[in-house]
C-alpha cells in the first residue's frame, strides 16, 4: 500500500535557522479547566523545556477545533504538524492523512513495548504505524458496596467470572417506589460496549487484514449472546452513567474518575474492581487516544522530535498527570498516576485504582472503534443499525451480526478500486495526500 510520506524540507522562519513546529494541544476534553489563555500559558512553560533541548526549533500552539477541521487542514497543507485525536485513527489512514512513523521508530529505537499492548496492536497496521499512544485511558468497574450490604449479599471476589457478574446484576436489579435500580451500567453504548468484553470471549471486530468484519464468528456471537441475552434484554444491565442509587456496578474509564467520585462521594462505601474473568481471560475497553503527524507537514524531522517528546519521554506526560490528572501513555508512569490521583484526592487511596492501570499495562484493555480499514465510518453506521435491531428484539444476535458483517464486507470489497485511486493520486500530488473521497470527485 502506498501512503503519503515526508513532505518538502523544513523552511526556516524569520529568525534565521529557526524552524517552527505547529502543535495542537488544547483538545475539547481539557476545556473544563480554566480558559484557553490560561491553558496555553501552562503548555508554553513545559514546551520551553522541549525548545531548550532542541535548539533551532520553535513550538507554536494552534487550536485543535475538531477531527473534521484537522483532516480538512491536512489536505490543504495548513494543519498542525503534530496533533492529538481520539479513536479516529482509521479515518485518518483512509484519507492518507498521517505521516508514516516506522522509519523514525526504528532509527530512534523507540520501544513499542513501553505502551499498552492493545494500543500498540491497534496502531500497527499491515503496512505500517502512523501514530503513537497519547494516554492509556482504560476502564474498570466501580462497585457500590453499600448496596451489597443493604441487600445482604457478599462482596464478589476480584477473580469474579462473567457468570458471577451476570448473577450479581440480576440479584441487585429492583424497582422500589417506582424507581428502578439496575445491576450494572457500561459507559459506552452501541457496539462500543462490545469492546469491554469481546476479548474475553476471544472475539475480534475484524480479521488481521482489517478488511473483513468478524462479529459473526462463534466467539463474536458468544460475546453478543452474553451481552444481549443475559444482561441487556433481561433489563439487568444498560449503557450510560448512572446517578447515585440508579446502579450498583458502574463501568467507567480513567478520565471519568473524578466524575464518579463527585457523584458517589463518601456517603456510600464503594471500590473499584477489575473486569470479570471471561472464557478467554479478563477484558475491558480503552480509548484510542493517539498523537499523529500531518502527512503534509514541511518539518517532518522536527515534528517527529516533538511527537517523540510528547509520547515517549516523561516530561509532558508527568505535566499532564499533575495538572489535569491525565492518565499517561507510558506503562512505566502508570503507578505515578495512581500516586498523583490519591495525593489530590486522599479518599481514593483505598479504592484500588491499580485495576485501571493493570488493565492498560497487562493488555486486558481493547481499543474501541477498532473497525475495518477502508469503510470505518460507514461500517459503524451499519453496525449501529443492527445493534438496535437486536436490542429491539427484532432479530437474533447471530442473524444481526451476520447481516452486519455481510454489509460491511460488501463495502470493503471496493478496496482494490480505492488502491488504484490512491496510486493515481500519489503521482498527481506527490507531497500531499488528499482523501480518497476527494480523488473520486476529481479534486
Amino acid at each position: 500500500m502506498v501512503l503519503a510520506a515526508c513532505g518538502p524540507a523544513a523552511r526556516p522562519t524569520a529568525a534565521s535557522g529557526t524552524v517552527t513546529v505547529k502543535v495542537a494541544l488544547d483538545i475539547y476534553a481539557l476545556q473544563q479547566y480554566g480558559t484557553v489563555t490560561e491553558r496555553a500559558a501552562l503548555f508554553a512553560k513545559v514546551l520551553a523545556e522541549f525548545e531548550a533541548a532542541n535548539r533551532g526549533v520553535r513550538v507554536q500552539q494552534v487550536p485543535f477545533i475538531n477531527t473534521a477541521a484537522i483532516q480538512t487542514a491536512i489536505v490543504a497543507g495548513s494543519a498542525p504538524d503534530v496533533f492529538p485525536d481520539a479513536s479516529k485513527y482509521i479515518s485518518y489512514i483512509d484519507g492518507q492523512l498521517l505521516l508514516k512513523l516506522d522509519q523514525y521508530i526504528r532509527r530512534d529505537n523507540v520501544r513499542m513495548s513501553a505502551f499498552s499492548p492493545k494500543m500498540v496492536e491497534w496502531l500497527a497496521l499491515p503496512f505500517g504505524t502512523f501514530a503513537l499512544s497519547r494516554e492509556s485511558d482504560a476502564n474498570a468497574f466501580a462497585v457500590d458496596l453499600s448496596a451489597l450490604d443493604e441487600a445482604g449479599l457478599p462482596y464478589p471476589p476480584s477473580d469474579w467470572t462473567h457468570t458471577e457478574f451476570a448473577q450479581l446484576c440480576g440479584a441487585l436489579t429492583r424497582t422500589t417506589n417506582g424507581k428502578k435500580r439496575i445491576g450494572a451500567m457500561f459507559i459506552y453504548g452501541g457496539f462500543g460496549v462490545l469492546s469491554e468484553f469481546r476479548g474475553g470471549f476471544g472475539a475480534h471486530i475484524t480479521d488481521t487484514s482489517r478488511t473483513r468484519q468478524t462479529l459473526s464468528t462463534p466467539q463474536g456471537i458468544a460475546a453478543g449472546d452474553w451481552w444481549f441475552n443475559e444482561l441487556l434484554l433481561p433489563g439487568i444491565a444498560a449503557t450510560g452513567v448512572g446517578a447515585p442509587g440508579a446502579t450498583v456496578i458502574q463501568n467507567l474509564d480513567m478520565n471519568f474518575l473524578l466524575h464518579l467520585f463527585t457523584a458517589w462521594g463518601t456517603q456510600r462505601k464503594w471500590v473499584f474492581y477489575p473486569p470479570p474473568v471471561y472464557p478467554q481471560g479478563r477484558s475491558t475497553g480503552m480509548a484510542g487516544n493517539f498523537w499523529g503527524i500531518s502527512a503534509t507537514t514541511r518539518v517532518a524531522e522536527q515534528a517527529w522530535a516533538l511527537l517523540r517528546w510528547l509520547a515517549v519521554e516523561p516530561v509532558w506526560q508527568r505535566f499532564m498527570m499533575k495538572t489535569f490528572l491525565w492518565p499517561p501513555g507510558l506503562n512505566a508512569l502508570l503507578s505515578e498516576w495512581v500516586a498523583v490521583v490519591t495525593q489530590v484526592a486522599p479518599a481514593l487511596a483505598d479504592k484500588q485504582l491499580h485495576w485501571y492501570t493493570d488493565a492498560a499495562a497487562q493488555g486486558w484493555a481493547h481499543v474501541r472503534d477498532a473497525g475495518v480499514l477502508y469503510q470505518g465510518s460507514n461500517a459503524l453506521q451499519i453496525d449501529s443499525t443492527w445493534y438496535n435491531e437486536i436490542a429491539g428484539g427484532k432479530v437474533s444476535v447471530s442473524e444481526g451480526f451476520a447481516r452486519a458483517d455481510d454489509q460491511v464486507d460488501a463495502l470493503e470489497q471496493a478496496a482494490p478500486a480505492l488502491e488504484t485511486a490512491r496510486a493515481t493520486n500519489k503521482a498527481r500530488f506527490p507531497s500531499r495526500g488528499p482523501a480518497v473521497a476527494q480523488v473520486a470527485q476529481g479534486l
